[in-house]
């Protein structure tokens, strides 16, 4: 990780120099600052954004242990908005979203759109950049369009990029149950 880089601004009054660090949160203020990478992303802090700009998400509680890249499904339980994992099996749990988080329970972000980035490679390969991902079971993702009888199908976007992650451009379309 690279350490934050500081600056020489001149003394307000006086003769002099004094270091300055880059600004690492927005607000009243911080105007006129330069601002400060985010250590973990290398992106701008959310907190820098102005209101209405940034990621679409929904803090809700976890309601099973989700792991991050999977694709979740968000319900009423009893009162409560809860995310779980999204399944063709049927046409109960269609995908909301992703979580790019991994949380045994608690409360967990849900992002409604955009790039998941923390999905397990699995079996695919550079090759499948560009191709369509439909939900599979257990939150996951597949290439097979699903043909069951009774399974949902759900395409969640396509893929964006194969590394040590796969990335998925999450933009999902009308899904539909198999007859």
């Amino acid at each position: 990780m690279t350490a934050t880089q500081k600056f020489i601004q001149r003394y307000a009054s006086g003769d002099g120099f004094q270091e300055t660090t880059p600004a690492t949160a927005g607000g009243a203020g911080n105007e006129g600052k330069i601002a400060s990478l985010d250590t973990s992303t290398g992106l701008l802090p959310v907190s820098m954004l102005p209101v209405g700009v940034g990621p679409d998400t929904v803090v809700v509680t976890a309601a099973v242990a989700l792991t991050a890249g999977q694709f979740v499904n968000l319900y009423d339980a009893s009162g409560t908005a809860s995310a779980r994992k999204a399944d063709n099996t049927d046409a109960t749990k269609p995908a909301h979203g992703f979580v790019l988080d991994s949380a045994a329970s608690g409360t967990i972000s849900v992002y409604m759109m955009g790039a998941n980035n923390k999905v397990p490679v699995g079996a695919f390969v550079a090759a499948d950049v560009g191709k369509p991902v439909y939900l599979s079971s257990a939150g996951g993702v597949t290439l097979t369009r699903p043909t069951a009888a009774g399974s949902l199908d759900q395409q969640l976007g396509v893929i964006d990029a194969v590394g040590t992650t796969v990335t998925i451009n999450f933009t999902p379309r009308l899904s539909i149950v198999v007859g």
